[in-house]
């Protein structure tokens, strides 16, 4: 199993024998999906279901290699079915505990490697065989003795609030699903987890086609020395810009529309992480000679950029397609970009700084359309640092101003960056063309659209291929 679809933390207790884990959630929430990536890559597996017939768990999870499983059926309408006896191993239903539990021990006694048992549901299999005035307790006590003393792993799923269970379980997690403005949010909460390092507390998750898929934090190393193949190209359409991620892309409606003006809103707590949804842009506009224009948010680092984008674009690109805006001093940029930043004139009022940036962006595409063929760019406006500066009312008309450049225009589009805390945010997402916003749920940072509306997506980078890779997994 990858270590992606569920929490190390499940993964390292499960290393052990002997191991209970409870799995706890209202109905829905995902627990039988989890249960079975958990015993997907087990040598010996056994699932008893209570609420499932094993034709209906194949037909539910076609993902699932159910020739590998030992299904018991414990429901209390089983019918035997011809066509899949083959994936059955035994068919049971249990009437009293003590024979359940005579029953489960010869099961894993005969088994050579020590098997994951999978116990779905245990408040059914209760309520079906507590007819001889048998106290719980005592019984969960003996099956979690046999746990131990056979040293099977074994998940019990439960909807019911416990008391007992949860005390002599090895390991408790939670699952949780909700929706917040018409949009389905899934975490997992582990609660207990012995012998085992509990590094994050909470998962975002999803259960899109089918599979359970945790997402972690993304890290806030830059692994520089991964950066060794250049991503592939995709080309920019006749109307459209496009990153080298398909991805971002097919979220994005098929990339960025030219003349088209696009609100990146940032929720409160998101730190320079967003710069990944921007970095796939840039490099492919560069390496189709296309300009960039970035206007810095007072949370992007200049640095990060050059030390990724310099892996794949030679420094010449740099200096004929790459324009960068800043007010001084820069002392905090290196020098080896230095000559890369054009430096607004601090004493300037808006309107002649809105002029001469208009009149630079223009002169910059004269040059690049005559030189190098220009075919459009893509200008990145970060409103805050102007906001702080000049106040909303000023950095509001500087922002139809470029607005109606880039429309006029129409070979280039614009991306607004602009934080849920600044007083400007509403003004300007009543301006623009589409709307998304960037949030941290359960330590994963997502995106979701507004305008046009879309569910949630994680976020996921990697640099596996040399270059980094940015997924969006939706939240399902």
């Amino acid at each position: 199993m990858d270590s992606f679809m569920v929490p190390t933390e499940i993964l390292d207790a499960f290393k052990q024998k002997g191991y209970t884990i409870l799995i706890k959630g209202k109905a829905g929430t995902g627990k039988t999906t989890l249960s079975l990536e958990l015993i997907e890559s087990a040598k010996e597996k056994i699932y008893i279901s209570s609420r499932m017939t094993p034709k209906n768990i194949v037909s539910q999870f076609p993902w699932l290699k159910s020739n590998e499983i030992s299904f018991i059926d414990a429901t209390q309408t089983f019918i035997q079915d011809d066509s899949i006896t083959s994936q059955i191993e035994r068919a049971i239903r249990f009437r009293e505990m003590p024979g359940f539990l005579q029953k489960l021990y010869d099961i894993v006694k005969e088994k050579s490697d020590r098997p994951i048992v999978v116990i779905d549901s245990w408040d059914a299999i209760k309520a079906g065989i507590f007819d001889k005035g048998l106290k719980a307790k005592r019984v969960e006590s003996v099956l979690a003795e046999m746990v131990r003393y056979l040293k099977f792993n074994l998940i019990l799923i439960v909807e019911s609030e416990e008391q007992y269970l949860d005390y002599i379980s090895d390991g408790i997690v939670e699952l949780r699903s909700e929706v917040n403005e018409n949009r389905r949010i899934r975490t997992i909460e582990i609660k207990k987890m012995r012998g085992v390092e509990i590094k994050q507390p909470e998962y975002l998750f999803s259960l899109h086609k089918g599979r359970f898929r945790n997402f972690a934090k993304i890290s806030e190393y830059i692994p520089l020395k991964k950066l060794t193949n250049a991503p592939p190209v995709i080309k920019n359409t006749k109307n459209r810009l496009l990153s080298y991620s398909n991805s971002l892309n097919e979220f994005f409606d098929h990339g960025q529309k030219k003349g088209v003006i696009r609100l990146l809103e940032i929720g409160n707590g998101v730190g320079f992480e967003y710069i990944w949804l921007l970095i796939p842009s840039i490099i492919n506009q560069l390496q189709q000679n296309c300009g960039i224009t970035i206007i810095p948010d007072e949370g992007m680092d200049f640095k990060l950029i050059f030390n990724v984008i310099s892996k794949y674009i030679p420094e010449e690109k740099f200096n004929k397609y790459l324009s960068f805006f800043d007010f001084p001093p820069t002392y905090r940029e290196p020098e080896d970009f230095k000559n890369l930043i054009n430096l607004f004139d601090p004493n300037e009022d808006l309107e002649t700084l809105t002029t001469n940036l208009s009149k630079n962006m223009s002169e910059k595409i004269a040059v690049l359309d005559k030189k190098y063929g220009y075919s459009g760019g893509i200008a990145i406006f970060g409103s805050n640092r102007f906001e702080n500066r000049f106040g909303v009312e000023d950095v509001l008309r500087l922002s139809m101003a470029l607005s109606e450049f880039i429309k006029l225009f129409r070979k280039s589009n614009m991306i607004y960056l602009s934080h849920s805390s600044q007083k400007i945010n509403k003004k300007i997402a009543s301006m623009v063309t589409t709307h998304f916003k960037i949030e941290r749920v359960s330590n994963t940072l997502v995106i979701y659209g507004i305008i046009p509306f879309t569910k949630l997506h994680a976020i996921i980078i990697n640099f596996r291929e040399g270059y980094p890779k940015i997924k969006l997994y939706p939240i399902v």
